[in-house]
């Protein structure tokens, strides 16, 4: 829950302009909740020893991070490349 509500307000880094280390951050945080996700999707995963039903809202959320961590990613590169 904490996560989710952090993911939510991770915005204002973005907003604001923070900077490299801020977006790094984003990027490790998410990346982390999907891998979270994804192992706990396997049979026998070491987290729930069981496999967990894939929704179709989960890809939809899971398809967000992926997608923000491209696009901050890309503003990375731009801000790199700006310098």
């Amino acid at each position: 829950m904490v996560g989710g509500i952090a993911q939510v307000f991770w915005v204002v880094p973005m907003v604001r302009r923070w900077g490299i280390p801020w977006y790094g951050v984003g990027i490790g945080g998410n990346a982390v909740f999907f891998a979270i996700w994804a192992i706990t999707r396997i049979p026998g995963n070491p987290i729930t020893g069981r496999g967990g039903s894939i929704s179709q809202n989960a890809i939809l959320v899971e398809s967000a991070q992926i997608a923000y961590i491209v696009i901050t990613v890309a503003v990375i590169l731009y801000e790199l490349k700006k310098k």
